[in-house]
């Protein structure tokens, strides 16, 4: 994990390799052991550091293939207000009639009748902007108003907006320089500050500009009529997760595919130099803009294309880019020259090399796409289901939707059987962990005791002492257990941890050796209480001497006869290395003596139990004359 560059994914390679990842899940099947349990996990977290809230959902995904391990079953773990614009008004006794725009003679806006402007709230007059808002939208579809927008990418005033206005800020200098327009034409009324509704981003709690832009839409109603159906035969846990699911699909006509960022799978689609036309395979298809806006409509039909595309079952143009990304990637729609990325089959048809009339489109795929069709990788067959999803309540309109809908428009099939969703992890206050709110614990605070547990191991004593040999041996069952624990989370970490321990040579992976072996040995009556009081014992000592070092120090600790004296004194041997110290409660019998040592520092183990800083102590002496 601490490999930079090429360095990490090269090496997952090689693990891969050696440890045929590829035949696995064939050579499990193959098997017929037990019946076979799929646990599909949940997309990948892309967006910063992982935080408790993920910790816990992987310690359910846990707990459900150890689950199903103990129920004779095989878990398979898968991993502007400048626009052409109108006023609204609540009530219909102005309809038809006409406003004068503040500082544009020429240009009129209609009075028009809208159900979201009422007379109970302001004055029942709304001035809206097609472009900006999606009642304004909806307004301006049902009259045919223009569906201009001013305002770019960046939030600033387009060149069309004026030279007045260009390159300014909407909610900055913007917002300044027409009120200054406004009052040069004398037609600013009155200016003053409101504390009123406005949207925010959530991450960034910045205020946020909405416009209009060209985005690929897919029509799901249809879809959603038999995903409703199919998921009556879904089981949700709870039962209540169901309703809420559906009642979200129902508020959701069309699902917008297409994202702008800078990096994800990019939508093979072939914009023209100069037209609205779209090459998306062998042969051009021209699509349908929804009226001036230019948001795309995609039928279901397509929906289905896009998940073959997935698939791998394309025509031409899409086979020819799979073919390239198998090879080198996906970056390749970025990096290589657009004659490239076209067969020559079809080259031909669009202009030849030379005279190339399309380019590749800038648009990326929604990331809950990618997770959504990745079922489609998981189960083998076209009828099979997996048995469980899991993952947080937010994931009602995000995955879950996503792989249900995806999965539905391509085999007609749900991808799962068993649905569970669980909550999110609080804060202290009861308020839900977010990063945007600050609150969200490091999972290296629970993994900062683990850690000092596996590296706090002896050094000092003789190769063959007992002492030693022992440490080693309670070590090396731990490693075991925790490989083993982490290995469906973690596969690349496991195997290579797993290719190092120095005692098994056979067989080459940790999945093929078998799940989790203790022995009985190992589970001593009253050690799980001696290791808590003592570890209790030892962090109140280290509380009453903060910043000191604790090996300065020496312990008596004092227990009363009873129970808690014939746990301790019944794990003596093993307790000697916790014992540094106490917790005094009143239910305790026991108290802790600390007083300064009277030793040296030995120059070998460094422990304070020598007689002079340049002699052994006692227990080092032995093992060096040894």
């Amino acid at each position: 994990m601490k490999l930079l560059g090429r360095q990490q994914p090269d090496t997952e390679l090689e693990v891969q390799q050696k440890c045929e990842f590829l035949e696995l899940y064939s050579w499990q099947r193959e098997r017929k052991v037990k019946t076979e349990f799929c646990l599909h996990d949940g997309p990948p977290y892309a967006n910063g550091d992982p935080h408790v809230g993920h910790a816990l959902n992987k310690v359910f995904l846990s707990h459900c293939v150890v689950e199903a391990s103990q129920v004779d079953s095989r878990a398979i773990f898968v991993h502007g207000r400048l626009s052409s614009c109108g006023t609204l008004l609540g009530g219909v006794d102005l309809e038809d009639g006409t406003c004068a725009h503040p500082f544009i003679s020429e240009r009129v806006s209609p009075l028009l009748p809208a159900s979201h402007v009422t007379m109970t709230k302001g004055t029942g007059l709304v001035h809206t902007a097609p472009a900006h808002g999606m009642e304004d939208y909806s307004v301006a579809s049902q009259h045919n108003l223009p569906m201009d927008c001013l305002v770019n990418e960046d939030g600033v005033f387009t060149d069309a907006a004026g030279p007045e206005l260009q390159n300014k800020a909407v909610l900055e200098e913007g917002t300044d320089a027409v009120i200054k327009m406004l009052q040069a034409a004398k037609n600013l009324l009155k200016e003053e500050k409101l504390v009123h509704s406005y949207p925010y981003d959530w991450r960034t709690k910045k205020p946020v500009v909405i416009r209009a832009s060209k985005q690929w839409f897919v029509n799901i109603t249809d879809i959603k009529t038999t995903a409703k159906e199919l998921l009556k035969k879904v089981k949700f846990i709870p039962g209540s997760a169901l309703n809420a699911m559906v009642e979200m699909m129902d508020r959701r006509p069309y699902w917008c595919i297409s994202r702008q960022r800078v990096w994800g799978v990019p939508i093979p689609v072939f914009h023209h130099k100069t037209k609205d036309e779209f090459l998306i395979n062998s042969q051009y298809i021209y699509m349908r803009y929804e009226k001036e806006l230019s948001f795309i409509r995609v039928e279901s039909d397509v929906l289905k294309r896009i998940c073959k595309y997935h698939l791998q079952m394309l025509s031409q143009t899409i086979e020819h880019i799979i073919k390239l990304v198998e090879e080198h990637g996906s970056d390749i729609w970025w990096t290589l020259p657009p004659e490239q990325l076209i067969p020559k089959e079809v080259l031909s048809q669009v202009g030849g090399p030379d005279a190339l009339e399309y380019v590749p489109g800038q648009d990326i795929l929604d990331i809950w796409f990618d997770s959504g069709t990745s079922w489609s990788y998981v189960l083998p067959g076209t009828d099979q289901r997996a048995d469980l999803y899991l993952e947080g309540k937010d994931q009602l309109g995000g995955w879950f939707q996503s792989s249900l809908l995806t999965s539905v428009a391509a085999r007609n099939k749900s991808p799962f059987k068993t649905v569970v969703v669980h909550g999110f992890t609080l804060g202290e206050k009861g308020e839900k962990m977010s990063k945007s709110l600050g609150n969200v614990i490091d999972p290296d605070i629970c993994c900062q005791p683990l850690n000092k547990f596996f590296l706090n191991r002896l050094y000092c004593e003789n190769a063959d002492d007992p002492k030693r040999r022992s440490c080693q041996t309670a070590l090396a069952e731990i490693l075991d257990v925790m490989v083993r624990s982490f290995a469906p989370i973690l596969p690349h970490l496991a195997e290579e941890v797993f290719q190092y321990i120095p005692y098994l040579k056979e067989p080459k992976s940790v999945f093929r050796t078998g799940w989790i072996r203790t022995s009985s040995v190992w589970k001593k009556p009253g050690l799980e209480e001696a290791v808590e009081s003592a570890c209790a014992m030892r962090d109140s000592f280290l509380g009453s001497i903060p910043g000191r070092n604790a090996a300065e120090y020496e312990v008596i600790i004092v227990i009363e006869p009873g129970l808690l004296f014939e746990i301790i004194e019944g794990h003596q041997k093993f307790l000697l290395g916790i014992l540094r110290g106490g917790d005094i409660r009143e239910e305790s019998s026991y108290k802790v003596i600390v007083m300064p040592t009277t030793k040296d520092k030995c120059p070998r183990c460094w422990k304070y139990t020598a007689e002079s800083s340049d002699t052994l102590c006692p227990r080092c002496a032995e093992v060096v004359r040894g």
